[in-house]
């Protein structure tokens, strides 16, 4: 039986959007074909905004995800940058 769990996610600190949000697959760690020391790919998840294109901390799992994604400080707009479909906080 799959476990569905569910998180409540802030809005997105760039943007403010909330429906626009998914929680993704990413690699933390490309493995090694090495035949005599070979390491396993290391997969985790990250939170992303398909609205701007903001992706929160890799972590390895979900619930870790979420709380670094809701945990990121919300940013006015006159900080924000956006560059070819990414939004980047201004220097």
């Amino acid at each position: 039986m799959k476990r569905e769990i569910e998180y409540e996610l802030e809005s997105c600190p760039f943007c403010d959007y909330v429906t626009e949000l998914e929680i993704i697959g990413v690699t933390l760690n490309e493995g090694s074909n090495d035949y005599y020391n070979p390491e396993p790919t290391i997969y985790g998840k990250a939170v992303k905004c398909n609205h701007c294109g903001a992706q929160g901390s890799e972590k390895e799992t979900e619930e870790e995800a979420v709380k670094a994604w809701n945990n990121q400080v919300n940013y006015p707009a006159s900080e924000i940058n956006y560059q070819n479909g990414m939004t980047k906080r201004k220097n």
